[in-house]
């Protein structure tokens, strides 16, 4: 799938986030592909999605093209054998980043994805980070598991052009997990994209379906411990100070 776009148009590349196990990855994408949409046609990139394997056909009408990312050859023995020496030696042997490779001769400008690509990743990256649940509920991961989000969030904060995360309280945890990085930092909230034909059938037909009142307030949020529903219950409490 491909689009006509302008030659001055930036190209950016989202990696796919399959929705099966996480669905609120793809939802992330979807939110932001409608945003970009909304903008004027001189400031609108062009959205490429980058696939590889799994089902991404509901992001299909919200993109402008899709790129299958090929399967690519590992280092030959060899080569590693030949990087380990040099290791030991005190350089580094330089090799081209084959993601970075394809995606320049696709025409893409950038690419936005969930982790790191390698200091040699040679295109503009922009990373997310959701969240840093595992310093606030390290119990809820494995010791090897806190030790990967470690290593990997480190790799993203130092190597990405630009750290995207989805609320300023995971923007905090950024100050306190890698404060070089901060300047790099984007916050980039969710933001629910309502369906116009939500608002078909009157409102009053739902309220009496499941015996709600008149005025209520729908949090659509999984109970996981990290969600921080206290929060809501407090701003409710003010709310209801205020207005009675």
């Amino acid at each position: 799938m491909k689009a006509e776009h302008n030659s001055g148009q930036i190209n950016v590349a989202f990696s796919h986030i399959p929705s099966k196990g996480w669905s609120a990855g793809e939802y992330y994408l979807k939110n932001i592909f409608i945003a970009l949409k909304s903008l004027a046609e001189h400031d609108r990139p062009v959205i490429t999605l980058l696939v590889q394997g799994g089902d991404y056909h509901s992001l299909l009408p919200f993109v402008d093209c899709v790129l299958a990312r090929p399967a690519f050859k590992p280092d030959s023995f060899g080569f590693r054998q030949l990087s380990r020496v040099a290791g030991y030696l005190g350089f580094n042997i330089k090799r081209k980043n084959q993601i970075s490779s394809f995606l320049r001769k696709s025409g893409v400008n950038a690419l936005f994805t969930i982790g790191e690509l390698g200091a040699n990743f040679s295109l503009p990256l922009l990373s997310w980070i959701p969240d840093f649940q595992h310093l606030h509920f390290p119990d809820f991961f494995s010791e090897e598991e806190n030790s990967r989000r470690n290593r990997t969030f480190a790799r993203s904060a130092r190597h990405a052009k630009r750290i995207i995360v989805s609320s300023k309280s995971c923007y905090e945890d950024l100050r306190f997990f890698a404060p070089w990085a901060l300047d790099k930092a984007r916050v980039l909230p969710f933001v629910v994209q309502i369906p116009d034909e939500l608002y078909d059938n009157p409102p009053k037909s739902i309220c009496s379906k499941y015996n709600l009142p008149e005025r209520y307030i729908f949090v659509p949020n999984q109970f996981w411990q990290h969600k921080n529903h206290k929060i809501v219950v407090e701003a409710l409490g003010k709310a209801l100070s205020r207005c009675p």
